[in-house]
């Protein structure tokens, strides 16, 4: 829980120093902290916009993976939309059960 409000902290700071290019991964696993701390700063009026850049993680580039994985990072962002889906990199990995990033361990 604290490492969650120190991530969301230091996205609020970076934002309020006028930062407006985040970038972000499932892999990560900040992005609800990142979109806390984005629709923060916009019901604040802080900002109004930004650049979000997501990444497609390398296990889930199966047709049918890659719509999933963008709902669940534009879910987790509170997002609509975002500026720019990029490939994290271009080599894929197997997908097993034991090491699926959507399973809470």
């Amino acid at each position: 829980m604290l490492y969650c409000l120190i991530i969301r902290s230091q996205h609020e700071e970076a934002i309020d120093a006028g930062y407006r290019h985040l970038d972000t991964a499932i892999v990560y696993q900040t992005e609800v902290d990142v979109g806390k701390a984005v629709r923060s700063k916009i019901q604040q009026g802080i900002i109004q916009d930004m650049f979000i850049v997501i990444k497609l993680w390398c296990k889930y580039f199966a047709p049918e993976a890659i719509p999933v994985c963008l709902d669940k990072s534009l879910n987790d962002l509170q997002l609509d939309y975002i500026d720019l889906y990029l490939v994290h990199f271009p080599m894929g990995l197997h997908v097993t059960q034991q090491n699926c990033i959507f399973v809470k361990g």
